[in-house]
This record gives C-alpha cells, structure tokens and sequence, in this order.
C-alpha cells in the first residue's frame, strides 16, 4: 500500500505534490499545538482550586506541653512603653514594608551586636521589646531588643532536613502568645513567645520559604508544591487549602478579605480569605510563550497588588480584577518584593540598580546603581528606602523622594532588617545589631 501511494504521489505534478505536504505538514503542526495546549490546560488544572481533601490530609503533632528545659528567666518589663510591633515580615500582612511613620533619623551609632552562628536571610520580627529570628542552621530565637542577651535559643529544625543550604528562608511571625515558624524542612511549628517551647507542629509535605502572615487566629502561607493554607494558630489544624498550578517560594499579601500570591507557573492568584475560594489568577508570559516565574511575595496598597518577576517585569494589577494597570522593567532578574511608601513603589534587581516607580502611573521616578546584585527586598524606615547587596554585601540607604544616597554601611546581605519607633535593627549576614538614629541634622553617612 505504501508502495503504491509512493507511485501515485510520484505521478502528480511537482506543484500539487508540494501543495499536498505543505498541507500535512500544517495539519501536523496545528494537531501538536492542539496536544500542547491540550496538555497545559490539563496541568494548570490539575491539582488547582480549593481542596478540601488536602486540608483534612494534614494533621498537627501536637508537642509535649511541658517545656525540655526551665526557661530563662523572664525579661524585666521595660520602664518606658513598649516599642513600635513589627509583627511579620513585611510589617503588615499587605506586605508594603512601609516604616515611615516611624520618622527616624538615618542609623547612627550601633548600641548593640549579636552574632547568631549563621546566615540570617530574612529579618527579625518584633513586639514587647523582643526580637524574634530565624537562622539557616535551624535556629530560632528570641532577643532582648534593648541588651542584646538572649531570652532563649531553641534548635527548632535540623538542616539536614533541608533540600537545599539552609533550612529558615522565613520570619517568624508574632500571633498573640505564640510565633509561628515555616522552613525548608516542610513544618510550620508555633513556638510559645515567653520560652520558645514548641506547641505543635504541621508537616505538609514539602519545603516552605514563605513567611506566614497573622489574621486573626490564622496564618497563611504557601509551600513549594504549589499550596495555599490557611491554619489555625491555636492548634495547627488546617482550616482550607488551595492549589496553585506553580512552586510557590513567595509570602501571601492580604488586603480588604483577599489573599494574593504568586508562583513559578507566572500566576498572580486573588483568594478570599475566609475559605480560600478563588476570586482571580492572572499568568504573565514571556514573549507570550513561557511562564514569567515569580520568586517574590507581592504586596499590595491602594486598590493596587504588585508583583516583581525573574523575567525582570515589575506588574501592576488591579486588585479587585487582576486587570494590569502598568508595568515597569529592570535589565535583570527581580527577587526582591516590591516595597510601597508614599506614592512610591520600589524594588532592587539582578542588574545592581534600585529604582523607584511611581505606584499611580508607573513612571520611573528614579534610579541607582549600587555595587552588586540585590536579592532581597528593600525596606522603608523614615524617609530612607534600605537595600543590601549580593555577595559583596553592602547596604545602601536612598531617600525615598530623589533618590539620593545618604546611607552606607559596608557589610549586609539580603533583606536589610527592620525598625521600632526607638531604633534600628539590622541583620547583616549572621549578625544582628541594633542602631540608634543619628543625631538630627547629621549629613551622609558612610560605615
């Protein structure tokens, strides 16, 4: 049969034999982008949306309610009042970053130093003149904010547990009487403040970068298998569940009842917080074809979510229907959630630049060049916006409105740290400080 098919096409005339393999060559080829598309579709919908089978799945441990060892005795209640809480990473669960309501002065001279054994990625978070932190070694612990000393120490995981060099990517987040930990081991644990004693713990099955944020009595972050949960804080217990169609490294921003997050499949995702139900997902490509993956944690303020991509695209998205309103570049990679402050939204990138967009129209306001690459997101602390460098390790204060460089320290890596309304507290690569602002009227500093 073949043969004689071969002797009929050979009989034809040459032109309509090359309009006939030019027609199965398109059909062909319009059946594979069919298969393709077909089997993107099947992936993207696989495993997404609410799941209630894989919230039941997950049980808490439920821990030793009495402590391994006797706590250290308590810190005196301080004499003045307490400092300004920076609770999670990011301030607030919006993530914005924003301390300029704290109206410091640039940092002056430091009034503390720490060194904790190990790289600290992500800052501390703060409340009742205590800083609470992670370690990549599986170290957490509580620090008094004024000495220095430690209030405890706990090994809370093993890195050995840990698929890739270090365990803790995370901040712990401050809920009432307890912090809550995620890591790269796959837990979430809640760690009684007062001495660091482990209530309970939650295996969900893969590694978890994501910095919880606190509503109410629930936290919520995502995980590296693409999932959303919503636990509560009390005992662990998984509320909800939802499935992204990507990896999920990035901190959930939540604003107005909604729960945004982003993934390495290029989706923006709106949740309603209450169930986890989904209100919108937008996927962002490059050159239309490929997923533009997203490391950062959005955040989200005025009616705006924002996003920052490793293809260098920084989104902005109506956050009622995730509808883009602008868009801005970087030349290079962004792992750095963008940070938002008075009108201004601003990110580091890959191509050793900080800039700053404005957060209405998405005009570019300004822009720096700095020594390196920038992998960890910026921070707002009075009118100065703080980034830190990789690997050469130097942080860099900006004011926020021209830009201009008026701070500089030569050490500190990834994310910068945090402030109180009474001082600073950086984390420079495995040591953390506490800095006094300078006096007012002091010129630019350099360190």
């Amino acid at each position: 049969m073949i043969r004689e098919l071969r002797a009929t096409m050979a009989a034809m005339p040459r032109g309509l034999r090359l309009r006939i393999y030019l027609t199965a060559a398109t059909m062909a080829l319009g059946l594979l982008l069919i298969a393709a598309g077909t089997i993107l579709a099947m992936q993207q919908a696989r495993g997404t949306g609410v799941d209630a089978d894989l919230a039941a799945s997950l049980t808490p441990e439920v821990v030793d309610p009495e402590p391994v060892e006797p706590p250290r005795e308590p810190i005196a209640e301080p004499e003045e009042d307490p400092e300004e809480c920076w609770p999670i990473y990011g301030r607030t669960p919006a993530r914005t970053s924003d301390g300029a309501d704290l109206n410091l002065p640039p940092p002056g001279e430091v009034r503390w130093r720490r060194r904790m054994g190990s790289l600290i990625e992500f800052p501390a978070s703060l409340c009742d003149s205590v800083l609470y932190l992670n370690t990549a070694d599986g170290i957490t612990a509580a620090i008094d904010a004024d000495t220095g000393e430690a209030v405890w120490e706990r090994q809370t995981a093993d890195p050995a547990d840990s698929d890739t060099p270090g365990v803790y990517d995370t901040t712990p987040a401050i809920a009432g009487d307890r912090i809550i930990v995620t890591g790269k081991d796959g837990y979430a644990r809640a760690l009684d403040r007062d001495t660091g004693r482990e209530l309970w713990r939650l295996d969900t099955g893969s590694a978890i970068e994501s910095s919880p944020a606190i509503i109410g009595d629930h936290a919520f972050f995502g995980n590296q298998a693409g999932q959303v949960l919503k636990v509560r804080t009390r005992d662990g217990t998984v509320v909800a569940a939802y499935r992204t169609g990507g990896k999920i490294n990035a901190s959930p921003a939540i604003a107005a009842g909604r729960l945004y997050i982003t993934n390495y499949g290029g989706e923006i995702t709106a949740l309603r917080v209450r169930d986890l139900s989904e209100v919108w997902t937008e996927r962002r490509l490059l050159q239309g074809v490929r997923p533009d993956p997203m490391y950062a944690s959005p955040s989200v303020a005025g009616g705006t979510v924002f996003a920052a991509s490793i293809g260098g695209n920084l989104y902005a998205l109506d956050a009622e229907t995730g509808a883009e309103r602008w868009r801005g570049r970087a030349t290079n990679f962004i792992y750095t959630k963008p940070v938002v402050s008075g009108g201004r939204v601003f990110i580091g990138s890959h191509d050793n630049t900080v800039r700053a967009f404005d957060v209405e129209t998405g005009r570019l306001a300004w822009s720096q060049q700095v020594d390196d690459s920038i992998s960890g997101s910026g921070v707002v602390i009075g009118d100065l916006v703080f980034f830190s460098t990789l690997p050469s390790g130097t942080t860099y204060g900006f004011d926020v409105r021209s830009g201009e460089e008026r701070w500089r320290w030569e050490n500190g890596r990834y994310v910068p740290g945090i402030a109180s309304d009474r001082r600073y507290y950086f984390s420079f690569h495995g040591m953390l400080l506490a800095i006094d602002p300078a006096d007012p009227g002091a010129g630019p500093q350099a360190r």
